[in-house]
């Protein structure tokens, strides 16, 4: 066993030794380009336009009329870390959704959805307007 193998690799890859110098150049160059692939990256403020306010809005005041303020935040935290493949899962809630908003406006919703930092955004608009409800009725 040549002793420079030891020297790239790391405990975690001892059973490199039976590579190939060929096989073993691949498997570093692979693992360079890998190394970064689920990273998520620093996120910038989130700032919705217009419409996108609308879309929140609309979906937040009936979220909160129903009474399923706390089921909705809890939903959007669970996805957080998922939240494209969250926004995808939307699309089976198209029935529902297509209740409280137009075909364009659900479009619109799930665009946002894939954006990360738009979770707090919602979550923060969602206990805004139900902070808002429970001081009218108190």
């Amino acid at each position: 066993r040549p002793l420079w193998l030891f020297d790239i690799c790391d405990a975690n890859d001892l059973f490199l030794h039976s590579f190939s110098l060929a096989n073993l150049k691949l498997y570093i160059r692979m693992k360079e380009k890998l190394k970064h692939a689920f990273a998520i990256g620093k996120s910038a403020p989130f700032s919705p336009n217009k419409k996108e306010e609308v879309v929140v809005e609309k979906v937040c005041n009936e979220i909160v009329k129903r009474h399923v303020t706390l089921p909705a935040i809890v939903m959007l935290e669970t996805f957080r870390p998922l939240n494209y493949l969250g926004s995808q899962v939307m699309h089976f809630f198209h029935p529902i959704i297509s209740s409280i908003l137009t075909i364009d406006g659900y479009s619109d919703f799930t665009t946002l959805l894939e954006k990360r930092e738009s979770v707090d955004y919602i979550i923060n608009k969602l206990k805004s307007i139900d902070d808002k409800k429970t001081k009218n009725h108190d």
